[in-house]
């Protein structure tokens, strides 16, 4: 899937666990509208340096991965994950 923002925000480097990594940035679509859409995304392990390319208020196009998975503890709950594999600037 592919999306068109600007750069809202970008967050600092998590690390929940020894092996996993993430970068969360805020990307905000429809800018021109009455109702701008803030679309919160991630990248995973090795795909945080493509945030390093890339600085709040650039024009970008974004390629994801919707993943989406369900509590194990919880019934009928699910946990959906925008996970960006390239960033470009347009």
């Amino acid at each position: 899937m592919q999306v068109h923002g600007i750069i809202h925000h970008i967050g600092g480097v998590q690390q929940p666990t020894d092996n996993f990594s993430k970068r969360e940035f805020i990307l905000q679509t429809e800018a021109t509208t009455q109702w701008p859409q803030f679309i919160r995304m991630e990248c995973q392990n090795k795909k945080i340096e493509l945030l390093d390319k890339v600085k709040e208020g650039d024009n970008v196009s974004v390629d994801f991965n919707l993943q989406g998975r369900l509590d194990r503890n919880k019934e009928n709950v699910a946990y959906n994950t925008l996970s960006a594999w390239k960033i470009e600037k347009v």
